[in-house]
């Protein structure tokens, strides 16, 4: 980061690099001994056991993904001669992502996708005579997608544009705070059409020629021109009864356009072992939401309570494809990964959650936390069968509980000294989106946490070091998480009385160190 700082304002530029590799897993077991084994040949007809000096290892097999993501912005701040401000927000990245998906050439890459992002974001703020704060922007991105050497081609290259103005008013009245936006929103896709030569190399390959009707070219994406607009705000409310206590309040509309994948995709996924497929008919979500809390905060307490429910139409959610005969239907040139096709339904989603802090004396902190999300498939006018009623991947019950304390004046050489223990309770999640076998029953599971950290000083007063040792999951439970894909990679058939999927970390133990320096 760099920037500057005058009367006139300020303007930081930013830059950051991201580069990350890791093993892409398909969760398959030997059925005798439920151990994990790998795919070491192209047409897959064996599977042999993992060695444990492979399992245990840090290093990287031939199927694995490499994301690596640049990104440079400015923000800048301009405060003009009547007072008001002038921000700007613009920025720049590029998302390459490759997934090598062939153990016998681990040099190619079945997926290789560059999206190029471009964002804009301005943002006029003044205040006028007798209280009104105002504020007018504009804002949106342009995206450029495109597919590489690759084998697997599961969305086109396409150009996004996104543009969207907006206005946001705030007044007070006494007690009562009172704010009000709207926004309308233009979304423009150019997907570029393609087909795939299957019989030119040895891998599918893009197909770059003029004659799209050779042996062995298929197409693979329609030519997609489309654009969605919508309008979306939002009034609230904020009354101040006292110092100690206030109530919210709020009503909005919102606006989402379908995303690329939604509209097109035909192609497979590694990271997930699944085959997506889009619907270019799609329309644009909506919805309609309500919310309301109450916030009281005391000397030793401090307790909140917030309630919402949203009403949408158009929802877009993924839906397992069956065959005639109920099995899970598959792509034939993809026979392991299993076909998922987007959907869209009217749907609520409704929920709340609750805070209570509690402080008895200065150094102690009683932290609570409960969160409840209900999603519900509405259908489409008739009646919705029992194991449609959900929406898929919805979380459970989950409430955190932490007793903390944090000592300022520490002893010794450690001062700013902190410890915690906490519990995350996760409740099992019986609502879930049955029909298809798109998801299964998930069972509740306690998580426990634990951390401290302090501040090192030497003789003279210096800092020299910050320390934190944290550990998650220190039961080391055996459990799955219902918004994880990975409880479902395995076998097609685990055999009786085995819980199949790939379960989440078990105990994980993190040590962090920070050293400050001065260049004087």
């Amino acid at each position: 980061m760099a920037g500057v700082n005058r009367a006139w304002g300020y303007s930081y530029f930013n830059a950051s690099i991201y580069d990350n590799k890791q093993a892409i897993p398909d969760g398959s077991r030997d059925s005798a001994s439920r151990k994990f084994t790998r795919q070491t040949t192209e047409d897959d007809a064996f599977r042999p056991i993992v060695p444990n000096e492979v399992l245990n290892s840090y290093g990287l097999p031939a199927l694995h993904q490499r994301v690596q993501l640049y990104r440079i912005y400015n923000n800048s701040n301009f405060i003009l001669n009547n007072g008001a401000n002038l921000f700007v927000n613009l920025g720049y990245q590029l998302s390459h992502r490759r997934e090598y998906t062939h153990p016998e050439d681990a040099g190619t890459p079945g997926l290789n996708l560059k999206l190029a992002t471009y964002t804009y974001d301005f943002k006029y703020n003044q205040a006028f005579g007798d209280g009104f704060e105002t504020t007018f922007g504009l804002n949106g991105q342009y995206q450029d997608n495109a597919i590489g050497n690759a084998t697997d081609f599961p969305i086109p290259a396409y150009h996004q544009f996104d543009i969207g103005p907006f206005a946001v008013i705030k007044k007070t009245f006494g007690k009562l705070d009172v704010s009000a936006g709207a926004r309308y929103d233009r979304r423009s896709f150019n997907g570029q059409a393609a087909y795939i030569d299957t019989l030119s190399a040895k891998y599918p390959q893009l197909y770059k020629g003029n004659n799209n009707t050779s042996a062995g070219v298929i197409k693979q994406f329609d030519p997609l021109h489309k654009i969605f607009t919508g309008a979306s705000g939002s009034v609230g409310a904020t009354y101040n009864a006292s110092d100690r206590f206030l109530l919210k309040a709020n009503i909005s509309r919102g606006f989402r356009a379908p995303s690329i994948a939604e509209l097109s995709a035909n192609g497979p996924d590694p990271g997930s072992q699944i085959y997506h497929t889009g619907n270019p008919n799609f329309k644009p979500e909506f919805s309609f939401q309500q919310d309301i809390g109450a916030f009281i905060t005391l000397p030793d307490v401090s307790i909140s309570a917030e309630l919402f429910n949203n009403e949408l139409q158009n929802y877009i959610y993924q839906q397992q494809v069956l065959n005639a005969d109920g099995s899970a239907a598959e792509n034939p040139n993809y026979p392991s990964y299993t076909i998922f096709a987007y959907n869209q339904s009217k749907a609520r989603i409704y929920g709340g959650e609750a805070n209570l802090d509690i402080h008895p004396i200065s150094w102690l902190h009683i932290e609570n936390s409960i969160a409840l999300t209900y999603g519900k498939n509405l259908g489409t006018g008739g009646p919705v069968a029992d194991s449609l009623r959900y929406l898929p991947f919805i979380p459970p019950l989950h409430s955190h509980h932490e007793l903390r304390g944090t000592f300022a004046k520490g002893f010794s050489k450690f001062k700013n000294l902190y410890a915690f223990v906490g519990l995350d309770h996760f409740a099992a999640q019986n609502r879930f989106f049955s029909a298809y076998g798109t998801e299964t029953y998930t069972s509740g599971y306690n998580l426990i946490s634990a951390g401290i950290g302090a501040n090192i000083f030497n003789v003279a007063g210096k800092k020299v070091m910050e320390l934190f040792i944290e550990g998650t999951n220190l039961a080391d439970v055996n459990y799955q998480s219902n918004m994880s894909r990975l409880k479902y990679f395995d076998n097609e058939n685990p055999g009786p009385n085995v819980q199949p999927g790939i379960f989440n970390m078990g105990r994980n133990i993190s040590f962090k160190v920070i050293v400050p320096f001065s260049l004087k």
